[in-house]
């Protein structure tokens, strides 16, 4: 088992215990904190669009376009199947895919 001597761990847990308590104003809303006295620092954490909830994203694809997403896989696809045809032996003579 570990042995760590013992003010290791009193100044781990204290610094700890520190950085909890500094970061107890940020769980407050402000106008508790403006009641509070002046010799208690009053640092707070602003949180981002995504995590204060305002921000939305929506993304979308457009499968039908001028150039639609199945048209190009289908051109892919055809693409594919004449190589692999024209690779195998004996040779396969390909009309129109």
């Amino acid at each position: 088992m570990l042995d760590f001597p013992r003010w290791k761990v009193w100044s781990i847990c204290l610094g700890l215990g520190l950085l909890m308590l500094l970061a107890v104003p940020s769980f407050v809303p402000k106008d508790v904190r403006a009641t509070w006295p002046s010799w208690i620092p009053q640092p707070h954490i602003n949180l981002g669009l995504d995590l204060a909830g305002g921000s939305h994203l929506l993304l979308e694809a457009d499968v039908n376009g001028p150039e639609g997403l199945v048209n190009q896989r289908i051109a892919q696809k055809s693409e594919e199947v004449s190589a692999a045809m024209r690779r195998h032996s004996p040779r396969i003579d390909i009309g129109d895919i």
